[in-house]
């Protein structure tokens, strides 16, 4: 549940708030009123991981905000797990960090194949590949080191930052199951927040989510594909008894 004044931050985000709301539900109301502020703004998610489902879960919020010439930036990047989430060894930690980028990978790619051409998050996700492929949003990796940081961070123009700091990542889970608490920044806290984002932004290599979606479903022929996804977008509006068939 998110609680705000009109045009700032959600003062506190969970999944557990007994309201039946969850932190992807204030994100989305938090994001498409940023869409309405007058003189424009920046948005930027940070996470530590992601997923498509995650991501899919906003794709409205953020076709909204490039409709309204928002840019919005995805950044992400791994977490160290088991010792060498206590480790000082630096040679290790490279070594280890080296792996997870590759099993971040892993994750996404297994994430896809397990996802049906002929499925609802099919059509779903066909729209993430069009909000994705909107000049107004980047998507970059953090590969200099662990990065586990979450923050939302909105900078309108000619206003002060706001900024959601918390644990959840931007998966599916993480925006509405897990037990995960955000909340909001106090206003100098947030501008260095929001100049320590921009910083890992800037140290941060692009990352082809969409190429990895192509790629996942160049197997299937493109009308397939296409029908699939229209038939699960569309087939609630069909009327069957108007058919010229019968």
């Amino acid at each position: 549940m998110s609680r705000s004044h009109p045009g700032s931050a959600p003062r506190i985000l969970s999944n557990d708030d007994g309201e039946g709301d969850d932190i992807g539900t204030g994100l989305d109301a938090w994001l498409r009123a940023v869409a309405a502020y007058p003189k424009g703004a920046v948005v930027t998610l940070a996470a530590g991981y992601i997923s498509f489902h995650g991501l899919m879960r906003l794709a409205g919020s953020v076709r909204t905000l490039n409709r309204a010439g928002v840019p919005v930036r995805i950044l992400f990047g791994v977490a160290p797990t088991g010792s060498a989430a206590v480790s000082y060894d630096a040679e290790e930690s490279i070594v280890r960090l080296r792996r997870l980028l590759a099993d971040g990978e892993d994750a996404l790619d297994e994430e896809l194949e397990a996802l049906d051409v002929s499925s609802e998050a099919a059509a779903q996700l066909a729209d993430l590949v069009d909000v994705l492929r909107d000049p107004l949003v980047q998507v970059r990796r953090y590969e200099r080191g662990f990065f586990h940081a979450k923050a939302f961070v909105v900078k309108p123009v000619g206003r002060p930052a706001e900024v959601v700091v918390g644990s959840c990542n931007l998966t599916r889970a993480g925006l509405s199951s897990n037990i995960e608490l955000a909340v909001a920044a106090g206003r100098e806290e947030a501008e260095e927040a929001a100049r320590r984002v921009v910083d890992w932004w800037r140290a941060s290599k692009p990352y082809d989510l969409v190429g990895m979606i192509e790629e996942r479903f160049a197997t299937y022929p493109a009308a397939l594909v296409y029908l699939r996804m229209l038939a699960e977008r569309f087939a609630h509006e069909v009327d069957p008894t108007q058919s010229p068939l019968g």
